[in-house]
């Protein structure tokens, strides 16, 4: 071989691997991070928590204004203050200038969809600051909303006006927990509110109504663990009422629940104490689920419940304590004539005489399944 060819391809291969090296040095200091459009940073800051999109912000100019356009948004005063210290009440005005100053920086173009807010120690002398916010997330097309003024041993006594919601015209979800919720007197409609949850929440004279009453396209309502004034009549009415599934849990000072509602689907109810039920006008009621902690409703569901609910197709209930015999008396023939499925829980008792169940099962024609749960009594009779 000719020297000099030997020589060239020597040189071909060393410029080569010159060329390949720094290639490969070019793409592993290059930034493609940063070659990414904006929509799509933004849409990956958008899966992580408000605390640290936020942070993102010291990275670059470039990526200053990011948490700004963030669609879900969620502040915790754990982020920001220590609320297991006796100075957290003090040291919410903190958490209050932070979301004054994130609301001043918010663009009116940048759409809000999801907004958290989780304060301890806010107070009545921080009403003036949370009706600017709301009427601030109103602006910026707010679909959901949870206020939750309860972390660790704080509570407040915030009052939540529900004329707030109607500055809110987007708003479909709301959840409230540890506030006073004040009825609004005046006929104002809000169309867009599609669920509310209740839970921890003082509902004073005329809340619930208030509610019912002005949501045209409320289809949820849950109420949990809420207080209401001592034997409290509740009606579950409304004009044009679109209310499907309705929730009461763990509520006290109830005495009675009246329900005129004729779109209702589903009705779940928990309570340690027996309250009436007077359904007046229900006709698509067919799913019932109740937990008493008191026998003294049993009567009530082997007999009156099946003449108010003759179209009812689905039934469940857990009793704790239990009876041995169940079914005392009689049971009506076809009384369930309509329902198709049955569910049995027994809690924190000695003994469950199942023989009492079947002149129940025998009162339900058209039963396709049936489901038994005892798995929480130490004595099964047969």
């Amino acid at each position: 071989m000719n020297p000099a060819h030997v020589i060239i391809a020597v040189s071909a291969i060393a410029v080569l691997t010159i060329l390949r090296r720094n290639h490969r040095r070019r793409i592993s200091s290059k930034d493609f991070i940063n070659e990414l459009p904006d929509d799509i940073l933004i849409s990956i800051i958008t899966r992580m928590r408000t605390k640290d999109s936020t942070r993102m912000s010291i990275l670059s100019k470039r990526w200053r204004n990011f948490y700004k356009f963030l669609p879900d948004i969620e502040f915790r005063c754990r982020d920001l203050i220590d609320c297991s210290s006796k100075a957290a009440q003090d040291d919410s005005n903190l958490m209050v200038e932070a979301v004054d100053r994130f609301f001043s920086l918010r663009s009116e173009n940048s759409k809000i969809r999801y907004f958290s807010f989780c304060c301890c120690g806010l107070s009545k002398s921080h009403a003036h600051h949370f009706e600017r916010w709301i009427c601030s997330l109103g602006k910026l097309g707010v679909e959901e909303l949870v206020l939750d003024f309860r972390c660790f041993t704080h509570t407040s006594d915030l009052p939540f006006s529900f004329s707030l919601v109607y500055e809110m015209p987007s708003l479909k979800s709301l959840k409230l927990d540890l506030c006073y919720l004040q009825p609004h007197m005046e006929k104002t409609q809000c169309n867009s509110l599609q669920i509310v949850i209740l839970h921890n929440v003082f509902v004073l004279a005329g809340g619930l109504e208030c509610i019912l009453s002005t949501c045209l396209s409320l289809h949820t309502l849950s109420i949990d663990s809420c207080y209401f004034r001592p034997k409290s009549k509740l009606s579950v009415s409304g004009q044009n009422l679109q209310l499907k599934s309705l929730y009461i849990l763990d509520c006290t000072c109830i005495e009675s629940i009246r329900f005129c509602a004729s779109n209702l689907m589903t009705f779940e109810f928990k309570s340690p104490i027996t309250v009436d039920f007077i359904f007046e006008h229900v006709p698509q009621l067919q799913s019932i689920f109740l937990f008493v902690y008191n026998i003294d409703i049993l009567p009530y569901i082997f007999g009156k419940l099946g003449q108010d609910l003759p179209q009812l197709k689905s039934l469940a209930f857990a009793v704790a304590p239990v009876l041995k015999n169940m079914c005392k008396g009689p049971i009506e023939s076809n009384l369930f004539s309509k329902l198709k499925q049955l569910d049995f829980r027994f809690y924190k008792y000695t003994g469950v005489d199942l023989i009492s169940v079947i002149p129940f099962l025998q009162s339900c024609p058209l039963l396709q399944e049936f489901h038994l749960d005892v798995s929480l009594c130490n004595t099964i009779l047969l």
